[in-house]
């Protein structure tokens, strides 16, 4: 007992482990604030798991959010809201599954399907409520973006309900249908086309993806192929890669579904998931439906034939019946002669006739068809039943044991043993291999643990009787031909060994005599067993609504008709989605038409002062100098930027051609440029090695190439001189300010440089989460340290502060706040006119103060200072 009650703390410990490195994996995406993500696959693993284990999986969600979010950011007050939402979300969730939407058989149902999505928008509401707000409260969210986190969370846990809960719901489940090797080929082939469409789309190889055109509908009939002609478990496997890949590609700036910033592009990409992902599951559900329905059709077809061909066997039919009253006279005869042969011995070691219970575990045997057959026919059937059931391992083991006994029942016989509830099912299944060279002996068998008494009978004999017999006779005659089936409570013992989990498959209830309900399980594996449900439970769960009229099997028309309002949903959707994405990148995708800029016939000229600096390649021999690269090409970006009189594309833009592009003309014509500029760092110690190369995008011809061998303490010459030479290569008109600003030192001490790019790489990088915050915070600490007087590292570990503090990726204390104050002041108080101090202050006044009246007006001033900023525009937007 002590066992049972404790047997599910393993799996409560793997869900709380798998719950936290599904969460830590999820904020690693959260951009908008360090505690909500648009994808969130531990709300749709918690869903999952209250559905598999019951409400009792609820301190493993609780948890595992509790460690999530106290190791991410919050205190442990804000962390201990948001597990106790988290909890109630999934339990809210499972509880309106199992009430309205048909618990573990959601999926079944194309009405199930609906009605889960519902439910996931439904309990989806309570996290957020409770997690947001308390945020809110405490001051770790501000109330100003309030509705915008809202909604991030609330769609980051539907979508997880819909992608993660039947992915893991149903391969957590064993499945009635096998591949055979034409459907095996069939699904790699599938799998194949969808990877494949899916990098066209969204992996950023080909063209397509690096424009962002609206070509993801290409994906979608992979998704409902799979759903037409596969079960539900491989159409939530392909939603789920189909969608992995598409964040993938997303957060990488590839698909249609890129905007302004990180999170919008996700929320936009969610939307599309959980269209595609209700629509494909639903029409998955549908077909399932259909298909179980013409199996019934097909086999009451079967039963019609059967019960017209009985007439043939009528009179030996009636010939059993006349023949059965004289069975009892035959039989007082034989006991009459067996007690007569009976000693006094024999006798006297009969059991007593009191009840002494003890635990059985019963094998029922049946003969089906059995009334069917002519009595010669009969008789030869059970002779070779009893045979094969005498010559079996099982039987012969078990006699010799001592602890055995066989009693016939009819047309059958019962097994009962005593060791084990192994015992039973092994004998079911040597049967079953025995019965293969026996095909026109068909039998079904029942098993069950439970208690028997020894009683004697009329004729003085010793017999069984007991519940346990009469409750394994109902598990028996809720079967068919061939089928092996289990009550619930010899499944759960024998679930307690890993060899026999994958061949027990749940039935569900099943209702009997005195209408009574047991729970079974069929036995099946390979060749031995029926894998069908059996008749009688499909035909109560067909007929359960209750109507006193058994209606015929016919297509029903409900699901169709929702099945046909789906896809005309969906279709509408994703034609709004086309044309809305056509739209948007029609006009992304001309650049802007300024006078001097058309020509005579309104065709769009590139202007020659443009150009797009791709990502810097790092040639060190350790990759660890990664970082060194990318700060020489943001800072020879930052340098070109401020210079008016250029057109220059920003980082995020360039950065999809990291890896070593090829066509330069066409991305310079994807970027609206004309001129390209590549480069490659070498450090070595202290010496640096760059290499950069100007070319003319529109005959592929090199305008201009350097190489610097440099000490590194003499990088920033490097920055200067590559700024002037692609400036003078350009002919860009430079203000007496903008020379100033190329030729800048912005310090001397070369430590504080390469703290401050360090500082600056994790800045660069994809997600705001605190470890990269962190990091950055460190490294610029650092580099001011080593030099009080580096104003840029003063502006950059001020944004740090206040977006750390704004999101919530940093602990948003008072002293965070004001050193993001001090940082700001100081960059501005040290180089009144650099736009970056100005930019902080701007940014300060509207992530911490909330000020945004003052945020706006150092924008607009630092706007003056960096033409090209792409950062300025962006804080804009927020405000």
């Amino acid at each position: 007992m002590q066992s049972r009650r404790f047997s599910g703390l393993p799996l409560i410990g793997s869900l709380a482990v798998i719950y936290f490195i599904a969460g830590k994996l999820g904020l690693m995406l959260a951009s908008l604030h360090a505690s909500a993500s648009p994808v969130w696959p531990p709300a749709g693993i918690a869903l999952a798991g209250s559905l598999l284990l019951g409400y009792r999986a609820w301190p493993a969600i609780f948890i595992g959010a509790f460690l999530v979010n106290v190791t991410t950011a919050g205190n442990v007050a804000t962390s201990f809201a948001i597990a106790t939402g988290n909890t109630l979300e999934a339990l809210a969730g499972a509880w309106l599954v199992n009430r309205f939407a048909g618990g573990t058989n959601v999926f079944d149902r194309l009405q199930g399907v609906f009605k889960f999505a519902l439910a996931a928008g439904i309990s989806a509401l309570i996290s957020p409520a409770f997690g947001l707000t308390s945020l809110a409260l405490t001051g770790f969210a501000a109330w100003a973006n309030y509705g915008a986190i809202w909604l991030t969370w609330w769609l980051g846990d539907v979508t997880g309900d819909l992608v993660f809960t039947p992915l893991v719901f149903l391969w957590s489940v064993a499945s009635k249908r096998r591949w055979n090797k034409k459907e095996a080929a069939e699904v790699g082939a599938l799998l194949l086309l969808l990877v494949v469409l899916s990098g066209v789309v969204f992996g950023g190889w080909p063209a397509l993806s690096v424009r962002n055109y609206p070509i993801v509908l290409i994906c979608g009939p992979i998704v409902i192929w799979t759903a037409f002609r596969f079960t539900q478990r491989e159409t939530a496997t392909g939603i789920f890669i189909l969608s992995a890949i598409a964040v993938w590609g997303t957060l990488h700036g590839f698909g249609p579904f890129v905007r302004e910033t990180e999170n919008q592009s996700l929320l936009a990409l969610q939307w599309w998931t959980a269209v595609l992902s209700i629509t494909a599951m639903a029409l998955s559900a549908g077909m399932a439906e259909r298909r179980r329905v013409e199996e019934e059709l097909q086999q009451q077809k079967v039963v019609v034939e059967s019960a017209n061909g009985t007439k043939d066997h009528f009179p030996s039919v009636l010939s059993h019946e006349l023949r059965t009253p004289i069975t009892p006279v035959k039989s007082a005869l034989e006991s009459l002669e067996t007690e007569a042969a009976q000693t006094e011995e024999d006798k006297s070691v009969e059991p007593k006739s009191d009840l002494e219970f003890e635990m059985a575990h019963l094998l029922l045997i049946d003969v089906a068809g059995y009334s069917k057959l002519l009595i010669n026919e009969q008789i030869e059937l059970l002779q070779e039943l009893n045979q094969i059931v005498r010559s079996s391992e099982c039987f012969r083991s078990a006699e010799a044991s001592g602890k055995f006994n066989r009693v016939p029942m009819g047309d059958g016989m019962a097994l009962l043993f005593f060791h084990s509830p192994e015992e039973p099912v092994r004998c079911a299944f040597e049967i079953s291999r025995a019965l293969q060279d026996h095909p026109r002996i068909q039998l079904r068998m029942g098993v069950h643990s439970g208690p028997v008494n020894r009683i004697t009978d009329v004729n003085d004999k010793t017999n069984f009787a007991g519940s346990g017999i009469n409750v394994a006779q109902r598990v028996l005659d809720c079967g068919d031909a061939g089928h092996i089936l289990l009550s619930a409570h010899v499944a759960e013992d024998l679930a307690q060994y890993r060899q026999w989990q994958p061949w027990l498959h749940d039935l569900g209830e099943c209702e009997v005599k005195h209408g009574l309900h047991l729970h079974l399980f069929n036995l099946y594996k390979e060749n031995l067993g029926n894998p069908q449900v059996p008749e009688k439970l499909r035909r109560t769960r067909r007929w359960k609504r209750g109507s006193d009229i058994v209606r015929p099997v016919s297509l029903p028309r409900r699901p169709r008709s929702l099945l046909v309002l789906a896809l005309v949903v969906a279709a509408l959707a994703m034609v709004i989605s086309s044309l809305t994405f056509f739209q948007r990148v029609s006009l992304r995708m001309t650049p802007s038409t300024s006078p001097e800029e058309t020509g005579s016939k309104g065709t769009v000229l590139i202007s020659e002062k443009s150009i797009a600096i791709l990502p810097f390649e790092n040639l060190s021999g350790d990759k660890a100098n990664a970082y060194f690269a990318d700060g020489i090409h943001d800072e020879i970006l930052m340098r070109l930027s401020k210079i008016a009189d250029l057109k220059v594309i920003s980082r995020t833009s360039t950065q999809h051609y990291k890896s070593a592009p090829e066509n330069l003309p066409e991305i310079a014509k994807q970027l609206g440029v004309a001129h390209i500029l590549e480069g490659r760092v070498q450090k070595s110690g202290d010496a640096v090695r760059v290499n950069v190369q100007l070319i003319r995008a529109a005959n592929d011809s090199q305008l201009w190439a350097d190489t610097f061998d440099r000490k590194l303490t003499d990088i920033f010459s490097v920055e200067s001189e590559v700024a002037k030479a692609i400036a003078d290569q350009l002919q860009a008109k430079l203000t007496g300010q903008e020379e100033q600003v190329i030729a800048a030192k912005p310090t001397d001490n070369s430590e504080a440089y390469d703290a401050y790019l360090h500082g600056l790489a994790y800045t660069l990088k994809t997600g705001n989460n605190p470890a990269n915050a962190l990091a950055a915070q460190k490294y610029l600490r650092d580099a001011v340290r080593l030099d009080p007087k580096f104003a840029l590292a003063w502006a950059l570990l001020s944004n740090v502060d206040a977006h750390g503090y704004q999101v919530g990726s940093l602990q948003p204390t008072v002293a965070l706040r004001e050193e993001a104050r001090e940082a700001a002041e100081t960059a501005f108080t040290l180089q009144p006119n650099l736009g970056e101090a100005i930019l902080a202050k701007g940014y300060y006044n509207y992530a911490c103060l909330k000020d945004y009246d003052a945020a706006l007006r150092y924008f607009e001033q630092a706007r003056q200072f960096l033409p090209n900023s792409s950062r300025i525009p962006e804080v804009l937007a927020y405000v």
